[in-house]
């Protein structure tokens, strides 16, 4: 790692930075300046080695690309790339000199393109560029007719939250048609991006990759691969596919970007994290520190999260990027005070960001104002239709108010944003079991705990909807899937699975569990009243069971009786009757003895 962040990467990053503002996309240049700023000084103002004067192109960082992917290779080999995987491409020097010229001869009428882009004139670009032949202007053009697409497509919804608003499958395909035999990789880019609007996204991802090849620091392309993946497994195979090895700082924070998003990341995607902030990497990124707060609040580890996030804003005062994650941590860790004071500073800071919405949303829903907070997430949805938590959040606060109805279309539209949100799916079995629709709920609930396995929510709740049906076995299986993942001092699962247990007749089964849950009880030394009906449970099998260990049961009966547990009054007269089993089986044993 110590020689991946150089000079030519810095440049690389650099130029990513013009060339991304110079096309529109305004988000992938945005974090490659961030980015590039986190590159200590030294590193960042040192003249590359390898670096050409060349002539302007449209991906002038392609030439230089594999000179600074081979300096990341040492000192530690990489592993062998898949023999399918894309490589890094630079286009002929020819044809790089032939768009040069024609850039030189459409300055000016990109110089308009660009400025119109920037005033969000859409309308005006495409004709303005219809005889133009760069891949830049060719790129303004085609962007331009989707984003006159994009609004219309937003205007159509009329305020209503129905998916991701993007243009007709008509005109998705003739925007398709503008770059469909394209090797250019910004319009490898758009190609990805329209074909994972039809819903065809292995061709988007295999468009993405060839974008990346093309250009490797657009981080719009990376993005655009982010939302081919649903799953792990996808992951795997997608990242062995791509231009850079494993170990390559980009590949790296895709994989933690992806990860965090998906709700899988682990102690790996954090040590990675941890090893891009060393000092000689990316010491000082926001957006690193951001994505290990994400992944421990998705480890519902919101005390670490909460310092993560706190780290990000040492940083950035104003970073308002995954602040609204931070207030969640914030809900669970610290109470509404801190949530208030930052509710404001926000709302005054940018009232316009959709996280800032759901910032404020979030401390209504704390406060238990549900209306407000419904209004803070549905004005978060509007500030960006694609903002699935906001409508996830907005479907919680339903299920406060007992709206099932209003929850189940909430969490539908966070389903047709992202199929594999499985907070979704876990809130329609809420709204379900609301209106006593056990069998549709428990159908929602086993689909999350598909999505996330080792989630014990999931679990749990699939477990009461087959207890609620009737389904006892299913039950006990579900709530002992939970105990996988779940605090070995827990307690509360297994007093179920006692009950259950019982409930089928099998007493030494219920048994083993209350004797758990008085082990683990007496070891964390909690009060015995948490505990006194498991202690009478195992007392009373004592009783009845041949050879049972009757000192045992009165051990355990006398130390709630002596509580103030509620089960003071049963224990008592059981200890009687202990007693007396005692001392009849103690005269036994003396008869016996004289016999004898």
């Amino acid at each position: 790692m110590a020689n991946y962040v150089d000079a030519s990467m810095a440049a690389d990053i650099r130029a990513a930075v013009q060339e991304c503002s110079e096309r529109g996309l305004y988000k992938a240049a945005q974090w490659a300046a961030d980015l590039l700023l986190t590159i200590p000084e030294a590193k960042r103002n040192t003249r590359p080695p390898t670096m050409e004067t060349t002539f302007s192109t449209s991906t002038p960082s392609r030439n230089n690309a594999n000179a600074s992917t081979s300096s990341m290779e040492s000192p530690t080999k990489s592993p062998a790339r898949h023999p399918h995987a894309a490589s890094l491409k630079s286009l002929p020097a020819e044809l790089l000199r032939h768009e040069a010229q024609l850039e030189a001869l459409e300055e000016d009428e990109i110089a308009m393109a660009r400025a119109w882009m920037d005033t969000r004139e859409y309308t005006r670009i495409a004709p303005a560029l219809r005889n133009c032949r760069s891949s830049k202007a060719r790129f303004l053009e085609v962007y331009s007719r989707y984003a006159v697409q994009h609004y219309l497509a937003m205007l159509l919804t009329n305020g209503k939250h129905n998916g991701i608003p993007c243009p007709g499958p008509t005109e998705l395909r003739e925007l398709l048609r503008l770059v469909r035999d394209t090797a250019d990789p910004w319009l490898l880019f758009l190609k990805g991006l329209f074909l994972k609007h039809l819903g065809r996204c292995e061709e988007a991802a295999e468009s993405a990759i060839l974008s990346i090849a093309g250009f490797l620091w657009n981080w719009s392309a990376w993005e655009l691969l982010r939302s081919c993946i649903s799953d792990n497994e996808q992951m795997s195979a997608l990242i062995q596919l791509l231009p850079i090895p494993e170990n390559h700082p980009l590949t790296q924070m895709f994989q933690i970007k992806t990860m965090s998003d998906l709700q899988l990341a682990s102690e790996h995607e954090m040590s990675l994290a941890a090893k891009l902030l060393e000092p000689n990497c990316f010491p000082k990124s926001d957006f690193l520190y951001g994505l290990r707060g994400c992944i421990m609040y998705n480890s519902h580890d919101m005390g670490a999260a909460v310092v993560e996030f706190e780290r990000m804003l040492e940083l950035d005062p104003w970073h308002i990027e995954y602040v609204d994650v931070y207030s969640f941590a914030l809900h669970v860790n610290e109470g509404t005070r801190k949530l208030s004071r930052l509710s404001r500073e926000y709302l005054l800071l940018n009232k316009d960001r959709p996280e800032v919405a759901c910032f404020v949303g979030n401390y209504y829903s704390v406060r238990s104002y549900h209306i407000d907070a419904i209004k803070y997430f549905k004005r978060a949805v509007d500030l960006d239709p694609t903002y699935d938590t906001a409508l996830t959040l907005m479907g919680h606060e339903y299920i406060e108010m007992k709206n099932a109805q209003a929850a189940i279309t909430a969490y539908r539209q966070t389903l047709d944003i992202r199929r594999d949100d499985h907070r979704a799916w876990y809130g329609l079995g809420q709204a379900y079991e609301l209106l006593s629709m056990h069998d549709n709920a428990l159908h929602y609930f086993l689909h999350a705990t598909s999505i996330v396995p080792y989630d014990m929510r999931m679990w749990q709740a699939a477990g009461h909807c087959y207890e609620v049906l009737g389904r006892i076995r299913q039950a006990i299986e579900c709530y002992k899937r939970s105990l996988i993942s779940a605090d070995p001092r827990e307690t509360i699962v297994k007093l179920n699975l006692a009950r259950l247990y019982y409930k089928l007749g099998e007493v030494m089964e219920g048994v083993s569990f209350h004797r758990r849950i008085i082990e683990i009880s007496q070891a964390e030394q909690r009060d015995i009243a948490d505990y006194a009906k498991s202690c009478i449970e195992v007392a009373a099998y004592q009783m009845v069971v041949p050879d049972g260990d009757l000192n045992l049961a009165q051990e355990y009966l006398s130390s709630v009786a002596a509580s103030n547990s509620e089960d003071v009054v049963r224990a008592t007269t059981m200890l009687k009757n202990v007693t007396r089993l005692i001392a009849k089986q103690k005269t036994s044993e003396g008869t016996d003895a004289v016999e004898a």
